[in-house]
């Protein structure tokens, strides 16, 4: 078995008196071209999961009451003019 010098990197032997180049199948560069990516998307995944984790909001415990504040029941959201 001796490597060849060709650009492809391929390795070359002898089988049956003809030299033979194995290169990796479809199959396999699909396999790999889509594992490749999976693991990328996982990893970009994980990241964005990790910093919105770290970046929560703290969540407030508080009872919302039935009813509102005494000094805010008969008002609306503003609150009215002052008299002149």
């Amino acid at each position: 078995m001796q490597v060849s010098s060709s650009p492809q990197l391929a390795v070359s032997y002898q089988e049956g008196g003809k030299a033979k180049e194995d290169r990796m199948s479809l199959a396999m560069t699909l396999f790999s071209l889509i594992s490749a990516w999976l693991a990328v998307a996982l990893a970009m995944l994980w990241g964005v999961l990790r910093i919105a984790r770290r970046h929560q909001r703290a969540e407030t415990n508080q009872v919302v009451s039935e009813r509102p504040p005494a000094n805010a029941a008969g008002r609306g959201r503003h609150s009215p003019a002052p008299a002149r």
